[in-house]
C-alpha cells in the first residue's frame, strides 16, 4: 500500500494487509463489484463500468481484467 492508498481506505497499511479490497472499501455497493470480479474469474473476460459513490461524491469507472498479473 502507498500512502494516497491508506489514507483512503483511512487504516494504517498493517491494518489493511491480507484483506480483500471488498473488506475495507468505504462503499455498501463493494459486494456488487465482488460478484463482477467472481464473473471475470469465470468467463475470463473484462469488464468495464461507471458508479457514483456518494459517500466519496465521486464517479468512478471501475476496470476488472482477468489477467493473472
Amino acid at each position: 500500500l502507498n500512502d494516497a492508498a491508506e489514507a483512503f481506505f483511512g487504516g494504517n497499511r498493517h491494518g489493511l494487509l491480507n484483506q480483500k479490497v471488498w473488506q475495507v472499501f468505504p462503499n455498501s455497493k463493494i459486494y456488487e463489484y465482488a460478484l463482477e470480479f467472481k464473473k471475470v474469474k469465470e468467463d475470463k473476460r473484462e469488464r468495464i463500468f461507471e458508479d457514483f459513490i456518494p459517500e466519496l461524491g465521486r464517479w468512478y469507472q471501475i476496470h476488472i481484467d482477468p489477467r493473472l498479473e
